[in-house]
């Protein structure tokens, strides 16, 4: 069975970005929870708050990435309580 991405997951995304004057894309990885997961693009915040209650601001960074320029991707460990 293939995993899936669920919103709240801690994942890291090995991924495929453009390069300005370059010859070919490089790979990038990002590591954060998805907050967003959209058919085409997924939202990962690498810095945001604990408590996912409070309301997103400019404090918050996150990078949306396209699906098709995944290369490799894995849910990192679980919350331990």
């Amino acid at each position: 069975m293939r995993k899936r991405f669920r919103k709240g997951m801690t994942v890291e995304i090995e991924f495929l970005d453009h390069v300005e004057d370059g010859n070919e894309p490089m790979a990038f990885t990002a590591y954060g929870r998805l907050v967003e997961v959209q058919r085409k693009f997924l939202v990962v915040e690498s810095w945001t708050y604990s408590d996912t209650k409070i309301i997103r601001d400019s404090n918050v960074k996150s990078w949306v990435i396209l699906r098709s320029a995944i290369i490799n991707w894995y849910q990192l460990d679980r919350k331990v309580q």
